[in-house]
């Protein structure tokens, strides 16, 4: 969306509280089901989100306000990182930024970029629950020309996993990384604890243009859904994509491999076989993207930075033949 001569990329709403959101929120508020609703409460966070503007100035100052808990954001000239901030708790953070003289002086002989140089990109980290207070650039501003970004887009949705959560920094998340190795704008629409593939996500999903599509479903529904619901949600969700190409995985590799008697393990392997079974998609095997158990972080669900990073080349593998 563009606003205030800014494009907010991966944003769909600026709420009249200045709250960056990734979903509409009357999408958040009717996420979940009776028995687990936190969707509602994670789909405020702005995680993978960007502000994205081009000026000619050579300084600017951006005003932010992260609404719970510390949030880092991270400034990027194209695909060039400056620098990363720690925005406070509860309070209007000022950054003032100075493109570096020497950048300035070569950014217009570098040929070879996925975001072209002159591309100011902010882009937003943990916790993700981040306000937009105002933006000056001491001079003109626009938002970037499709010359400038990158030709093609990818679509992901899935849980904390692809969110990136417990990597230490969203850069460092499989979703950012494979941005870079793919050359694509990733469309990150995962949903931390709460990836359900609820009737009123794939309908907005359905609705978002991209090149190729890739969805990570499962371990968030372990003990939540049946088996026939499990099939039906996932049929749907892989139906809503727009893209010509649509590659997906299951349940990851996680510490429920360590109780083969729980319910929780009979489900991820049933949920698994009827995953392989689907013919008309891209199935990809858990154990082909994060491939080292030891990737895992001490809770035994989520991927490290070292695991983010596995699955980002693990995956780019995959999908750069349809690229």
């Amino acid at each position: 969306m563009i606003y205030d001569h800014i494009e907010f990329f991966n944003v769909e709403e600026i709420n009249h509280k200045g709250n960056i959101l990734r979903f509409k929120e009357n999408i958040i508020q009717n996420l979940g089901n009776p028995a687990h609703t936190r969707g509602r409460f994670y789909g405020y966070r702005s995680i993978g989100a960007e502000l994205r503007f081009v000026t000619e100035s050579l300084f600017f100052d951006l005003k932010l306000r992260s609404d719970k808990e510390e949030c880092k954001v991270y400034v990027f000239f194209g695909d060039y990182m400056f620098n990363s901030y720690t925005l406070k708790e509860g309070v209007v953070t000022n950054l003032h930024i100075e493109i570096p003289e020497k950048f300035l002086k070569y950014r217009e002989s570098i040929k070879e970029y996925t975001y072209h140089p002159k591309l100011i990109r902010i882009i937003i980290g943990y916790s993700g629950y981040v306000s937009y207070i105002g933006l000056n650039t001491y001079g003109n501003r626009r938002p970037p020309l499709e010359s400038e970004l990158p030709r093609k887009t990818l679509l992901l949705y899935g849980s904390s996993i692809s969110h990136g959560s417990e990597s230490l920094e969203y850069v460092n998340s499989y979703a950012f990384i494979l941005s870079r190795l793919l050359k694509m704008d990733v469309l990150n629409k995962s949903i931390p604890g709460s990836c359900q593939a609820e009737e009123i996500m794939f309908n907005y999903l359905k609705e978002i243009p991209c090149d190729l599509a890739f969805a990570e479903f499962g371990v968030n529904v372990l003990g939540l859904y049946s088996l026939e619901e499990y099939q039906m949600h996932l049929d749907m969700l892989l139906n809503s994509f727009q893209a010509k190409e649509v590659y997906f995985t299951s349940i990851l590799d996680n510490g429920n491999l360590l109780e083969p008697e729980s319910l929780s393990y009979k489900q991820m392997q049933a949920f698994r076989e009827y995953a392989r079974s689907i013919k008309k998609y891209n199935y990809i095997l858990p154990e082909e993207l994060l491939d080292d158990f030891s990737s895992l972080t001490a809770d035994f669900l989520h991927p490290s930075d070292y695991g983010q990073m596995r699955i980002a080349v693990n995956l780019y593998k995959k999908l750069n033949k349809s690229n």
